[in-house]
């Protein structure tokens, strides 16, 4: 079995309520652990195997392909998790900020709030990303359009007899 089918036969095993929360509250320890290493590296480029870099990070495979279907969406170009066997050549770069955004999405507050991120983004950038991501779940309510009311659009008609008409035609 590959690496990511194993990742998530365990991740979505039958499991009592109490054997679930010991489960994710190991695997999000480990996961703390692997982004704080991440984050105090130089780089943003990794390289190597699933095997190689799980060792690298002091965890073992399937954990860090859970770390991996974690972080994909934060990668330059997302990976083919079910493609990779153990000593299958992997590589990916990091967008820290995109990571940062999806990181407040998650509400992975254990994860955003580590002080490994201090080094890598500026306390003005963690501000503005938090504040993109508030903004970015903000409704806005349009006003609504009565149907005798002027056509928004200018024409000068009321506006069941201008876009009105072709706002229903669209819907059609």
């Amino acid at each position: 079995m590959k690496p990511y089918e194993t990742w998530k036969s365990v991740a979505e095993s039958e499991m009592t309520s109490e054997q679930y929360a010991q489960f994710w509250k190991e695997y999000l320890a480990q996961e703390e652990e692997i982004y704080k290493k991440v984050l105090k590296l130089d780089t943003n480029i990794f390289e190597g195997t699933i095997k190689s870099l799980a060792e690298r990070f002091e965890v073992d495979e399937i954990t860090f392909t859970g770390f991996l279907d974690g972080i994909n969406t934060s990668l330059e170009e997302e990976l083919d998790l079910d493609s990779y066997e153990l000593e299958s050549p992997i590589a990916f770069v990091i967008n820290y900020e995109k990571l940062y955004f999806n990181m407040h999405e998650a509400k992975a507050k254990w994860l955003y709030t580590i002080k490994e991120w201090d080094t890598l983004l500026t306390k003005e950038k963690q501000k503005e990303i938090k504040k993109a991501h508030r903004d970015s779940h903000i409704v806005v309510k349009k006003e609504k359009i009565g149907r005798n009311d002027p056509c928004p659009c200018g024409s000068g008609k009321k506006y069941k007899k201008c876009c009105m008409l072709k706002d229903e035609a669209e819907v059609e």
